[in-house]
């Protein structure tokens, strides 16, 4: 995963960053606290230190320091004021986590010296019961003043054992941020907040602020709190960075389980950055909720975080669920971003939609990336291991995504599109991404494009690879109810996917009231689509105009093309090759059907459609356990240029070689590629090598790639997505040189290699 964070890692302690940044003009003088000292109780040493951290408080300065030594400080004495707490109403430093006595009392290690806050009066809480022994805690334990800024650090304690249970003001410190309540933005860093309650609000840490400083909370730890929103925190209009913290088994009734962020002020932004989500509970947004209301310009970004384990738990019909992560923003919203890169959802479950992830946007002109995403084993029971619809008006790009063996009712993989009722234009991409072994008991295995609105979709370099539905759509589901709905699939691998009806896809309406769409344009180019198994391959009603160019659907276990009610087809270039099963059928009295000529069909069934510039009745003459052209097949230069927008076949290769592009998704490899020599050579190392070889791009990157190997007669042996840094296993392989190509998106790199 690369670096995204956007703060720098410096060499020495925030302690020191704050001392050296405090104005010459206030104190900086040092107060000592230890509950263990009998000294005169001046705060002036570690022999003479306060014992209570109030008396430290009540008497620091602007600008002083406080230094806290091991052990349990309480805002009252047993069975004293509930609503006594620790306050900070200046800027100040206050440091838990001393020695305090023995050789060097001056060291400072949290971990080992672990200094509590707590609101346990009496002492006797039982932890993970909100309930027992708990009508003596102090309601906050630690409250901040909104003249507070980032200047001062609070860093080095655990806080527990807040019980913010009040029938106060609703945002009062009474009913909000059990452990810590702050009007201002103080920075904390390397804090515990455990077993904190709030009726309202962040039973860990609630922040309420609407002014211009950045929030910035980093190394801490959020765990086992319960609050209706906000179970470990809860931020409100506040530009916040949160940076390297975790989030283990908060609850929040309502949303946000770990961290419940609102933006309801222009100009904010929300980071979380290196942070982690660990069986979390919510009815919304079991790990991580934002939301974006009534607001312009708000940024939201999470980068290199962990979902593991987290759940949406609600009563179905409810709204979106979200086990992971939920994103909100709101009619009357416009000009906001959001990006989710580098992260890992997996283990998460949603009792609606979107196990692991939902953005549901409803602002305009809205910019959505998620970009180099992992979703694995994760379950909803609804709709879509990650769900993007949009109601507004936008764009919204998915990249570089793996979604393995994940499981839903519907839409397996992801679900993307718009809603019956969207504002605006809505543009959708699914870039480089990789569906594998996803289940959906009911429609989709893999991908859902909703066009229930105006909208365009554009699919490039995708593999869907052994997903299943259990009635239609094993690979990708249609829904498309809107005549102004365009998309394009272009370099797609459908391969082995499994449904009873549109095995590898499907579309047709799911409202028997919806209007009939055959104005709606569905093209795809460059595609394989082989392996998969079911009544029918592609299988569209009412679904719109299907365009197939450079496409190979071959050695299919199923009807190849099913189209019915309203849908029509056009093919050029294609390859329809599927032994023992039709490759086209219709139920319609009258369907529209065209060829633009250079198509291969093995059967007759499209014979009253085809011209003379296409093919039947003959074999596609593949190379042996691949679907490219072996070196005399009638695929090769065969096929009709005008139209063909590809620049690339699925292998990397340069679309048209030698003047006329090939029949099918592959040009044929028995070509010199003028692209592959140009896009420059692929590092192996060891080479000669016997188990396992490295591949190593020239650009250096990260992302997964694509890897083909040829033998020296230009067969393909093989094909292999590798993440960046995973080895190739040449075990399997004989002794022997071997051609190698390493496709990423928009290029192809090429190498020799020696197996010995």
């Amino acid at each position: 995963m690369k670096d995204s964070y956007s703060i720098l890692n410096v060499g020495f302690s925030i302690f020191a960053l704050f001392f050296f940044a405090l104005p010459a003009t206030q104190a900086q003088e040092v107060i000592y606290v230890n509950q263990q000292a009998s000294g005169a109780n001046t705060g002036q040493s570690w022999a003479d230190a306060y014992t209570q951290l109030q008396d430290a408080l009540t008497h620091a300065e602007t600008g002083s320091t406080i230094w806290v030594a091991q052990g349990t400080y309480a805002p009252a004495s047993p069975g004293g004021d509930r609503g006594a707490t620790f306050l900070i109403d200046k800027n100040l430093v206050l440091l838990g986590g001393f020695a305090g006595s023995g050789d060097d009392p001056d060291e400072n290690n949290p971990k080992s010296y672990k200094t509590v806050l707590s609101g346990d009066l009496n002492g006797d809480d039982v932890v993970d019961d909100f309930g027992m022994n708990r009508s003596d805690n102090a309601r906050t334990i630690l409250t901040v003043e909104e003249m507070v800024t980032g200047v001062t650090l609070i860093d080095g304690f655990i806080i527990e054992g807040g019980q913010a249970d009040g029938d106060s003001h609703s945002l009062s410190p009474a009913r909000n941020g059990g452990g810590l309540h702050s009007s201002g933005t103080p920075t904390i860093a390397h804090c515990v907040f455990r077993h904190n309650y709030a009726a309202f609000r962040g039973g860990g840490v609630y922040i309420n602020y609407g002014g211009d400083q950045l929030l910035a909370i980093s190394s801490c730890r959020f765990l086992g709190n319960l609050s209706a929103r906000g179970g470990g925190l809860q931020v409100d209009h506040a530009s916040c960075q949160l940076t390297h913290c975790s989030f283990q088994s908060n609850t929040a009734l309502l949303q946000g389980g770990g961290f419940n962020y609102s933006a309801e002020v222009d100009d904010q932004s929300l980071e979380v950055l290196g942070c982690s989500f660990d069986n979390n509970r919510a009815s919304h947004g079991g790990g991580l909720h934002f939301r974006q209301f009534n607001a312009n310009n708000n940024n939201f970004l999470v980068a290199d975080c962990s979902f593991s384990g987290n759940a949406a738990q609600m009563e179905p019909g409810m709204g979106e669920g979200g086990g992971g992560l939920l994103g909100k923003t709101y009619s009357g919203t416009e000009n906001g971003t959001i990006a989710i890169r580098n992260c890992t959802f997996s283990g998460n479950t949603s009792t609606s939609n979107g196990s692991s992830l939902v953005l549901d946007l409803a602002d305009e002109n809205g910019q959505v990336e998620v970009e180099s995403c992992l979703f694995y084993d994760n379950n909803a029971q609804q709709d879509g291991t990650a769900r993007i619809i949009g109601h507004g008006s936008g764009q919204v790009s998915v990249s570089q995504c793996s979604f393995n063996n994940n499981s839903a009712g519907s839409s397996g993989g992801l679900s993307i599109g718009s809603g019956p009722a969207a504002t605006g234009l809505m543009a959708y991409e699914v870039l480089s991404s990789h569906f594998m072994d996803n289940e959906a008991t009911d429609r989709s295995g893999a991908l859902t494009l909703h066009g229930e609105s105006p909208s365009r979709f554009q699919l490039e370099w995708c593999t869907f690879l052994a997903n299943t539905a259990g009635t239609s759509s094993g690979g990708i589901w249609l829904v498309v109810s809107h005549p102004d709905v365009e998309i394009l699939g272009r370099n797609l691998e459908l391969s082995n996917n499994t449904s009873p009806v549109g095995a590898a896809i499907a579309g047709w309406l799911t409202n028997a009231d919806s209007q009939l769409v055959n104005s709606a344009d569905i093209t795809l180019e460059s595609c394989l689509l082989q392996g998969n198994t079911g009544g029918s391959i592609i299988d569209l009603e009412e679904t719109g105009q299907l365009n197939l160019i450079n496409c190979t659907l071959a050695e299919n276990n199923g009807t190849g093309i099913f189209l019915n009610r309203h849908s029509s087809l056009s093919l050029q270039n294609t390859v329809l090759a599927n032994p023992g099963f039709a490759e086209f059928a219709t139920l319609a009295v009258r369907i529209a059907v065209r060829s633009n000529g250079g198509n291969l069909v093995l059967d007759e069934s499209l014979n009253n459609y085809l011209t003379a510039f296409d093919q039947h009745g003959i074999s596609p003459g593949f190379i042996p356990d691949s679907f490219e052209p072996a070196a005399n097949s009638p695929l090769i230069n065969a096929g009709i240029n005008e139209g063909v927008t590809a620049l690339y076949d699925l292998a990397g290769n340069d679309r048209i070689q030698q003047g006329v592009v090939d029949i099918g998704a592959f040009e044929s490899p028995f070509v010199v590629n003028a692209h592959e020599v140009s896009a420059g050579k692929v590092s192996l190392f060891p080479n000669p090598a016997r188990d396992f070889v490295q591949v190593q791009l020239p650009e250096n990157s990260r992302n997964s790639f694509t890897v083909n190997l040829f033998d020296t007669q230009g067969r393909l042996l093989r094909r292999e997505v590798l993440a960046g840094g995973q080895l190739l296993d040449l075990r399997s392989l004989s002794q022997g040189m071997y051609t190698l190509t390493a496709t990423t998106a928009d290029r192809c790199y090429t190498g020799k290699l020696v197996k010995d």
